[in-house]
């Protein structure tokens, strides 16, 4: 686990915020 796996967590958690609202 790297910096690289935190930035991918950080997109998909935008890209749920994004299909809930």
């Amino acid at each position: 686990m790297g910096i690289k796996t935190k930035k991918i967590m950080e997109e998909l958690v935008k890209l749920n915020k994004y299909s809930y609202t």
